[in-house]
């Protein structure tokens, strides 16, 4: 059973990744003091510390996928397989493509996100698939 004491140590160990993995150079470069993981990471654990007696099933279903999915970008980032928040997005974005056999959508994605040609985007996905079906996380 999912308990408020559950969520809120899974919050608190994502909002250490997050911060962990924030870009070196984020306020240099940008004019905001917290970036959007920061910002997530606040509002599902002020959602979940004040409001969790209020919260719907599907309300707490969104905070633990969307936990789920920040995890997922930051990890990324941390093992090195991505080397910006960017790229963590829309890796992802592509891998749910992937995973519902919509190609054609992913390698636009890559496309978009990287300016490359549609070769290098088709060999990005066709690589990209072989991964996860050798991790186990695509079926063969």
């Amino acid at each position: 059973m999912v308990t408020k004491d559950l969520v809120q140590n899974k919050l608190k160990h994502l909002c250490e990744l997050v911060e962990k993995t924030e870009p070196k150079d984020f306020f240099k470069e940008s004019h905001e003091l917290f970036t959007s993981g920061q910002m997530d990471c606040y509002s599902m654990m002020v959602m979940v510390d004040e409001e969790w007696d209020k919260l719907s099933r599907e309300e707490v279903r969104e905070v633990m996928e969307r936990s789920n999915q920040i995890w997922k970008e930051r990890k990324w980032i941390e093992s090195g397989k991505v080397d910006s928040l960017e790229e963590a997005k829309y890796r992802s974005l592509i891998i749910d493509y992937i995973k519902r056999g919509e190609k054609i959508n992913a390698i636009k994605v890559y496309r978009v996100n990287t300016s490359s040609t549609l070769r290098e985007a088709k060999d990005y996905v066709d690589a990209l698939e072989t991964i996860l079906i050798k991790e186990g996380t695509l079926p063969k």
